[in-house]
C-alpha cells in the first residue's frame, strides 16, 4: 500500500491536484491544495511558501500585502467616511465620490495592483531603462520665444 501524504509536493487520494506540506510563522503546520496538476509548478509554489514563511519569522514583511488584495471599492468606501468625518460638504462628497467611480469604472480598476501607467514611448511598464528616456527627436516647445523675433 502506498502511503499518498510522504513528499513534498504530494497528491492526495482520488485528487488530480498537488499538495504541499508547510509550517507556517507560528509553528502549525499547514496542508494546502496548490490548485494546479503540474509538479513543477507545485514545487514553485512550495519554494515561494517557505521562502515567505522565513522572511516572516525573520520580521521583513510586506506592510502593503493586505492593501494589494483589497478591492478599491473599500478604499472608495474608507475615503468616503474620511470625508465625512472631516465635515465636507454633502454635495462635495457626493461630487468627489461619483468621479472616482467613475474614473474606477472607466479604467476597469478593481485591485491597486491593476493600475497600470503609460510610459512615455508606449511601451509597457517596466520593460527597461529605455521605457523611461524620452524620444531622441522631439519638436521645440510652440511658447519657446524665437531668435528671429527679439529686438537686440
Amino acid at each position: 500500500m502506498t502511503n499518498h501524504w510522504e513528499g513534498n509536493p504530494y497528491r492526495r487520494p482520488n485528487s488530480p491536484l498537488w499538495h504541499i506540506v508547510d509550517e507556517d510563522q507560528s509553528g502549525v503546520v499547514r496542508r494546502r491544495s496548490t490548485k494546479t496538476k503540474d509538479l513543477r509548478i507545485a514545487r514553485e509554489f512550495l519554494a515561494t511558501t517557505l521562502r515567505e514563511v522565513e522572511l516572516q519569522k525573520a520580521g521583513r514583511t510586506d506592510p502593503f500585502a493586505e492593501a494589494r488584495t483589497r478591492p478599491v471599492n473599500e478604499f472608495v468606501v474608507e475615503f468616503k467616511q474620511h470625508l465625512e468625518a472631516e465635515r465636507c460638504a454633502p454635495r462635495h462628497v457626493s461630487a468627489t465620490l461619483k468621479q472616482i467611480r467613475a474614473f474606477l469604472a472607466f479604467a476597469k480598476i478593481t485591485t491597486i495592483p491593476s493600475i497600470t501607467t503609460p510610459t512615455p514611448n508606449g511601451s509597457s511598464p517596466g520593460s527597461g531603462p529605455s521605457a523611461a528616456r524620452r524620444p531622441a527627436t522631439t519638436t521645440p516647445p510652440r511658447c519657446a520665444p524665437s531668435a528671429a523675433g527679439s529686438n537686440g
